[in-house]
């Protein structure tokens, strides 16, 4: 489709007339969808004298760094055009060498749905809710885990104190088995000390009757 017939117009001060005019009104710079980023500029020099040998060079603002070469091409294509603001603009040269003023066009690309500013809009609230469900699971996931952590407090608590009144009943039984034997050995040694006794006695009588028997015997 054509969006520029070469030619710019406007209005008169009655508002009555279009008048032609060299620079480019805002009101006639397009605004291209994006879909439609495939641009073939065609132009023409108003120069009749050898018009087979009129070359042109050309650039686009915003995308070409340089001017191109002169040539005879009459065309130039652009495909993919990224969004944004662009001139076309384009010179002649004619079999005299003499270089005309230069034309431009300007034009916008429109950004793409998926980057224009409700794009970005619904990614952020898609962003936010997406970390709200993350958040949520993940506090989740954590009071069920401090749940199963607690219960299992309390199951070890509950067997550490079994173990420890196991541990106290041991305790309790070898303190008697203690004093059992503490009494045991007291026994044994007051049984001790009248075995030494005994013994006494037994030599002082073992004496005495050595001594009435040698008496005897003399």
């Amino acid at each position: 489709s054509s969006i520029f017939k070469g030619a710019f117009t406007k209005y008169d001060d009655s508002l009555t007339y279009r008048l032609m005019v060299k620079k480019q009104p805002k009101a006639s710079i397009p605004t291209i969808n994006y879909t439609y980023n495939t641009l073939n500029f065609e132009f023409a020099c108003n120069f009749y004298v050898g018009v087979e040998k009129i070359v042109y060079a050309y650039k686009l603002e915003g995308f070409d760094e340089e001017w191109s070469s002169f040539s005879n091409k009459t065309s130039k294509e652009y495909t993919n055009i990224p969004e944004g603001k662009y001139s076309f603009k384009v010179k002649a040269k004619n079999i005299y060498d003499l270089e005309s003023q230069t034309a431009s066009y300007q034009f916008e690309i429109l950004a793409p749905w998926y980057r224009t500013w409700w794009a970005y809009l619904l990614y952020f609230i898609l962003l936010a809710v997406f970390i709200y469900l993350i958040v949520k699971l993940n506090t989740q996931r954590l009071v069920r885990a401090k749940v199963q952590l607690e219960e299992t407090v309390m199951l070890r608590t509950a067997e550490i104190q079994q173990q420890t009144e196991e541990i106290q009943a041991q305790s309790d039984n070898l303190l008697e088995l203690n004093q059992d034997i503490t009494k045991k050995n007291q026994a044994l040694e007051d049984q001790k000390k009248e075995i030494i006794v005994i013994n006494e006695n037994l030599e002082k009588q073992t004496v005495d009757l050595q001594e009435k028997n040698t008496a005897i015997t003399d």
